[in-house]
């Protein structure tokens, strides 16, 4: 990243300087840059170095928007994705769950029980769509505060409370 980027420009955008944290689960990296109107910015990334993918990874293209040039990528797959979301939703109330699981059944992403089967493994679980219901509603306090500046359009609270839990209703 650090060689594709740094000191680069392109559209009128300076990649400046790329900070890097190792932890003892992955790598989280920030790439500061001056927009075209100057003003100084940051992408944040979080790479995860854990072994506990229900499936092989894929290896992805990354979409070149600022001429860059070609990269490719291993990713998980968007089933065991949703897994990861739906673990999250059971295992905490955070707004982002909520929104992110509600975000990928919107886009027909399907559960895959085998997927869920095997990421609940790794953390000796079950999945359990009562708690993660449960977990949601509890989101609805920082659901603008959170989402809100991350957003264009901050979806409805109960709308996407209702959605997820009619979503959750076909697992149980």
């Amino acid at each position: 990243m650090r060689a594709a980027l740094e000191g680069k420009t392109t559209e009128g955008i300076l990649f400046a300087d790329i900070e890097e944290i190792r932890t003892a689960a992955g790598l989280k990296a920030a790439v500061k840059y001056l927009g075209p109107l100057g003003y100084a910015q940051r992408i944040r990334f979080d790479f995860s170095f854990r072994d506990n993918l229900a499936e092989k990874p894929e290896v992805r293209g990354l979409i070149d928007s600022y001429s860059i040039g070609p990269a490719k990528m291993q990713v998980m797959g968007i089933e065991e994705i949703f897994a990861e979301k739906l673990h999250a939703l059971g295992s905490r109330s955070a707004p982002r769950d909520l929104y992110d699981v509600w975000f990928l059944l919107g886009k027909g992403v399907k559960v895959d029980s085998k997927v869920l089967e095997r990421k609940f493994d790794f953390y000796n679980e079950k999945f359990d769509a009562k708690k993660a219901i449960d977990n949601a509603r509890k989101s609805e306090e920082e659901w603008t505060r959170d989402l809100q500046p991350l957003l264009k359009m901050l979806p409805d609270y109960e709308k996407v409370e209702r959605e997820v839990e009619k979503g959750l209703d076909l697992l149980l």
